[in-house]
């Protein structure tokens, strides 16, 4: 019989290469690692369970934690993710594409208003729709005007003059407002040390920082253990931002809004006997731009409540038609 009548022929099957010492000792050692990480796995996994299935308050010590939409940034040391809904100081809020508390900055040749400052002007403790920002704009939306008006809420708690200051040049001046309201002065006066110099040292930690916001976002675990663990820092007795430098920020602010062809308007929470009063006093003069003192009812000894907000912006309202900025 020949080759082709006894059918294809099955060939022969290829040689194993046996594995080399080197390679066999390298591939035991993965797996031993593979196991002992399992091994350690497995108990971080159950304690993970567990404190999720009793309910473990795991406690909050850091703005960057969840809920609160708010991450690390190499310029203003916190800011908001965009697009996201959170909750804060008891209040809902959600942010738009830019970062920014309330709705869309639309395109639609709008005469824009920047509000910006700290949680005063973002609207610690109300509604989104009862911060000044948002009343404001209801009011200028009734004014007998045929312009169309867009106040933009581009305030942020723990902000200084400096993030303020840093802010507008980055990112505020690229929305063309036509009118700034500025207000600073509570964190300016804390006392926890200079928040230049903090940023600065955040800054160079960042990938740590980033990394403990991420893993904490996803592990009630690790909140608790960090929780448990924390140490509130040393307090500094030095100001966020000096009497002297205040004064510097709010002037050099107000200059790159007159540069940028638009005009300023100075509201003050701090008025009264504060030197940063005075301060924001004396920048008002020297530029001959409004001053709107706070005049209203608190939620604590900082921010306004919701009745006090709606006092606020009826006085700026007047104050703007007042000064034929509208």
């Amino acid at each position: 019989m020949t080759r082709d009548e006894r059918g294809p022929t099955t060939p022969d099957p290829a040689p194993v290469t046996p594995l080399s010492p080197r390679r066999r000792g390298a591939r035991r050692l993965l797996i031993k690692l593979a196991v002992a990480a399992m091994g350690a796995l497995a108990p971080l996994l159950v304690l993970e369970a567990a404190v999720r299935t009793f309910a473990v308050d795991p406690g909050m010590f850091a703005w960057t934690y969840p809920g609160t939409c708010i991450d690390h940034s190499a310029l203003l040391g916190e800011e908001f993710r965009p697009l996201c809904f959170g909750r804060l100081a008891d209040t809902d809020f959600s942010t738009n594409s830019l970062g920014l508390r309330g709705s869309e900055v639309a395109d639609d040749g709008a005469h824009r208003i920047l509000a910006i400052g700290d949680s005063c002007t973002w609207g610690w403790g109300v509604s989104q729709d009862a911060s000044y920002p948002a009343v404001l704009e209801r009011l200028l939306g009734q004014f007998e005007n045929t312009r169309h008006y867009t106040v933009i809420n581009a305030g942020v708690p723990g902000y200084t003059t400096y993030q303020g200051l840093e802010y507008f040049r980055e990112r505020g001046v690229l929305l063309h407002p036509k009118l700034v309201i500025i207000a600073f002065g509570f964190n300016d006066a804390t006392l926890d040390g200079e928040v230049r110099e903090r940023i600065a040292r955040e800054r160079r930690m960042l990938p740590l920082l980033r990394l403990d916001a991420v893993v904490a976002r996803h592990s009630t675990l690790y909140r608790w253990m960090r929780y448990q663990t924390y140490r509130p820092p040393v307090r500094d007795p030095t100001p966020r931002v000096s009497v002297e430098e205040y004064e510097r920020n709010l002037s050099a602010l107000v200059q790159l809004v007159q540069e940028a062809h638009a005009r300023a308007v100075l509201v003050s929470f701090v008025h009264g006997n504060s030197a940063y009063g005075e301060a924001e006093a004396a920048v008002a003069n020297r530029f001959g731009i409004p001053l709107v003192l706070y005049h209203g009812p608190h939620l604590d000894i900082v921010h306004p409540t919701a009745a006090g907000y709606q006092i606020l912006a009826g006085a700026l309202m007047m104050r703007l038609i007042e000064e034929e900025y509208l």
